[in-house]
């Protein structure tokens, strides 16, 4: 991409084409300057700044949002105030910023959540004369952990039995403005007795680079099922202005895996792959704490609330 200021303008490339390091790795790439002018380009000095934030958005019941957490920060002369000859603008200048921390910090990876957003970045700025606008030129960089078979250590098979009376669903006025959860009441006994789904999940720790796996069998249903859907949440714990923690819950994805009344019985697949960016392994620190988990949903027929079984997991990056 590129940003026209006077005609001149910077572009900037990282050397790795999916923008991905790991901490303790040189961020490296080039900086092209475009239409620098046939006799070079005059400048007052190139520098180069890398950042990382750990920034929460205000929540729907937070107190206030503290300022951005500064994990990463330095900056470098990348070129002494002079003139670049137009050849070396159109080759490109080389840069190579390592991936530390600051002190007292650590380096999370990359996540854009709902309250919450770890993002990191590389700048060129190039000061100009008086007559000259300055250039500026950003790009985003994404941090993932060196992957650790280790973090997998003790992660349990879960197996699972759901057996319930299906239910009404009641929706009052306020909620459906509210849009909040309907509350559900206990329908007349269905004849044909309980939903009975029974199966299980791969693991409770979970590699974020490996899919979601599990299977399940619907053994008995009185009214039909519509569908079957698997969905991934977010909890997101952050500190506040006032210094306790605000929690948030928010859908990251939701993957259906059956259609219709599916034959009873029947070995169902469960399968999905963690979503880049907005999912990540989860995380602890002093200023939050991001955990996941999945609801298995059986909606059903007949006007009856969707029954929901929620797992929750652990996400490494094993």
């Amino acid at each position: 991409g590129t940003e026209v200021s006077s005609m001149s303008a910077l572009d900037v490339t990282l050397s790795r084409f999916n923008r991905v390091y790991q901490p303790g790795e040189n961020v490296d790439g080039l900086v092209k300057i475009l239409n620098p002018g046939t006799s070079g380009f005059a400048h007052n000095g190139m520098t180069i700044t890398m950042e990382g934030y750990v920034t929460v958005r205000k929540g729907l019941f937070s107190s206030g949002a503290p300022k951005p957490q500064l994990i990463c920060q330095s900056t470098k002369e990348l070129v002494k105030a002079g003139k670049i000859s137009t050849q070396e603008c159109n080759n490109g200048i080389s840069f190579a910023m390592p991936l530390e921390p600051l002190a007292g910090q650590e380096i999370f990876e990359t996540y854009h959540g709902h309250t919450l957003d770890i993002a990191y970045s590389v700048a060129i700025n190039v000061t100009r004369g008086m007559l000259s606008k300055n250039l500026t030129k950003t790009i985003e960089f994404v941090v993932e952990l060196k992957p650790l078979a280790s973090r997998r250590d003790g992660s349990k098979p879960i197996t699972f039995t759901i057996d319930s009376e299906p239910t009404e669903i009641i929706t009052t006025p306020k909620q459906a403005r509210d849009k909040k959860q309907p509350e559900t009441t206990p329908a007349p006994t269905t004849p044909g007795g309980t939903v009975k789904v029974s199966g299980r999940i791969a693991g409770d720790i979970l590699s974020i680079s490996s899919p979601f796996n599990g299977e399940l069998v619907v053994e008995n249903s009185p009214v039909p099922i519509t569908s079957i859907e698997l969905q991934l949440m977010r909890i997101e714990n952050c500190s506040n202005t006032s210094g306790t923690f605000d929690k948030e819950i928010s859908e990251i994805q939701n993957v259906q895996m059956a259609d219709g009344d599916i034959p009873r019985n029947m070995v169902i697949p469960l399968f999905f792959i963690f979503p880049r960016l907005f999912c990540s392994p989860s995380m602890s620190s002093k200023t939050f704490n991001l955990d996941f988990e999945v609801n298995l949903i059986v909606c059903l027929a007949q006007g009856k609330a969707p029954i929901i079984k929620s797992f929750p997991i652990k996400v490494v990056r094993a």
